[in-house]
């Protein structure tokens, strides 16, 4: 996963020049930002009546079983997804950044 400019969040559409940091999954064509990242109310667990997590994947590492659960925009219908461990994945990565950015300081 890679810090990417001139994109947007899937999960809540927020542009790059309005998020701090956005992260892609590997292969490019999703993305989610710091704030969907780190606050856990803009994300809320799929697999409601009308969804089986069984037909469900991560669309940042494309697992379809995930024993933390699949997580999706609290607001709107997308088919984007991302598991529990990616979120985790991406909570580090925003993490080495700010270390990265507060020793520059």
């Amino acid at each position: 996963m890679m810090l990417t400019e001139g994109r947007s969040c899937a999960f809540c559409q927020k542009p790059q020049q309005d998020a701090q940091k956005l992260i892609a999954s590997p292969d490019e064509h999703t993305h989610i930002c710091d704030a969907c990242i780190l606050e856990p109310s803009r994300l809320r667990r799929a697999g409601d009546a009308r969804t089986t997590t069984s037909s469900l994947a991560c669309s940042f590492c494309g697992k379809t079983h995930c024993y933390e659960g699949f997580l999706v925009p609290r607001i709107g219908e997308t088919s984007v997804l991302i598991c529990g461990k990616c979120v985790g994945i991406c909570r580090k990565i925003l993490q080495k950044e700010i270390k990265k950015q507060s020793r520059k300081s």
